[in-house]
């Protein structure tokens, strides 16, 4: 078998066989969004999801492609059947400047609908950014998947619809729309925010750079390469403490991503970092900790990245979020493939059973390398919760930051981030 098999045996995402029926599931997701189109966010504000029909969006290049799903950008979207009574009002509502006062009139003038029509008639408005590219992207299932594969598929899909509803993370992909019918029906979609790079594609251009910064080491200015380097870093940091602080806040609410991975993060057109994918996520029962284990599908996610406990389908909970993390933010820091050389065989072997790493740089700081330690750690009891792994990352990240003062005119995006982060430090 060649490498390049073998690596992609070992990369592919395990997905789940529903417990429940398809059917139990499809009409928990579906009881959901009759009862509650969104859940409450922070400040107890509802807020209704926009919903689309087909034939009012029209879509262009594919963006991805996932194991069961496609995602492709959307060109622009013509609206239909909007009542003659709501239409005047709607067109002069396609401003985002007062658009909460706007939506305040037209709820209290139309209701629910006149809510769902201003959110509409705003993201077609709004469909193109002001250099041309478009703004959202449309996900749905793949069209060759049949039988039980597209019931799995469609349970996916499903559950990453009622999941998304319920957060709001800044660095969460958002969902902004959805298929007006039902996730019972042939093409269901929904609608997200356009991503950019993956954290797979950001990583491998750290990697250039970390090269060309090693290539100059030899030239005179060095003080120079030590200011990038640094820079480089707190980029990598940076990315590290808002993926934590995501999956913190998903574990607050007892929520397990369960396939954390590089493929399933991505960065926005302000390279805010974004998780996504949510089809295997799990809602843990009220009252979980960190550390608490639940009977839960096994071999959920993806094997290089997948907590030993889940592999061998144990019992599991959020904490094997925190090992895929440790292992993810380990190839962020090496900006190396974890395992790469390792069959399934070989990485059952050697990391599930006899407890082998990547190996750990000598040149870190003891600081990260104990982070990663203390997060891919074999026993369950002895790995941080995500809330130390983001006071950890915070504070690493902000000493970067301080290094940046003064390196040249980009620091001032790093002393804005520096603030935001000390900010965090005061409140917490």
């Amino acid at each position: 078998m060649s490498q390049q098999s073998k690596n992609k045996d070992i990369s592919k995402t395990v997905h789940h066989l529903p417990t429940d029926s398809t059917k139990d599931v499809l009409e928990e997701v579906e009881t959901f969004f009759i009862e509650s189109v969104e859940e409450n966010n922070e400040d107890n504000e509802v807020v209704i999801i926009p919903k689309f029909q087909k034939s009012e969006i029209y879509l262009g290049t594919v963006l991805g492609r996932g194991a069961f799903s496609t995602v492709k950008e959307i060109t622009h979207m013509e609206l239909e059947n909007i009542p003659d009574s709501i239409k005047n009002d709607v067109n002069h509502h396609d401003s985002t400047k007062n658009f909460k006062k706007e939506l305040t009139e037209m709820t209290n003038k139309y209701g629910t609908e006149g809510e769902n029509i201003l959110r509409r008639n705003m993201m077609s408005a709004n469909c193109k950014r002001k250099n041309g590219e478009s703004r959202y992207a449309l996900k749905q299932l793949g069209k060759e998947l049949r039988g039980r594969q597209r019931e799995v598929a469609l349970v996916d899909l499903a559950v990453e619809s009622r999941v998304l509803a319920m957060i709001r993370h800044p660095n969460i992909i958002k969902m902004r729309g959805m298929f007006e019918k039902c996730v019972f029906e042939e093409g269901y979609f929904i609608i997200l925010d356009r991503l950019y790079d993956t954290l797979e594609e950001r990583i491998v251009k750290w990697k250039d750079r970390e090269m060309e910064y090693r290539s100059s080491c030899c030239f005179p200015n060095k003080k120079k390469i030590f200011a990038l380097h640094s820079k480089l870093l707190a980029e990598k940091f940076c990315a590290a403490f808002d993926l934590a602080s995501a999956i913190e806040y998903l574990h607050k609410k007892r929520i397990m991503h369960r396939d954390i991975k590089p493929d399933n993060i991505g960065f926005d057109v302000r390279d805010d970092i974004k998780l996504f994918d949510f089809g295997l996520s799990k809602e843990l029962v009220a009252g979980a900790k960190p550390n608490d284990v639940f009977k839960l599908t096994g071999c959920a996610g993806t094997l290089r990245y997948m907590a030993p406990e889940v592999v061998q389908r144990k019992k599991y909970g959020m904490s094997a979020d925190v090992f895929s993390f440790g292992i993810l933010f380990w190839q962020i820091l090496s900006c190396d493939l974890p395992f790469s050389k390792f069959s399934p065989k070989r990485h059952y072997d050697l990391v599930v059973q006899n407890r082998e790493r990547p190996m750990l740089d000598s040149n870190w700081p003891s600081e990260w390398s104990s982070l990663i330690n203390n997060c891919w750690a074999h026993e369950i009891n002895e790995r941080l919760s995500m809330t130390a792994v983001m006071n950890i990352l915070g504070q690493e990240y902000h000493e970067l930051c301080l290094i940046q003062d003064g390196c040249d005119e980009r620091g001032k995006s790093y002393k804005r981030r520096k603030s935001s982060t000390s900010i965090f430090f005061k409140v917490r």
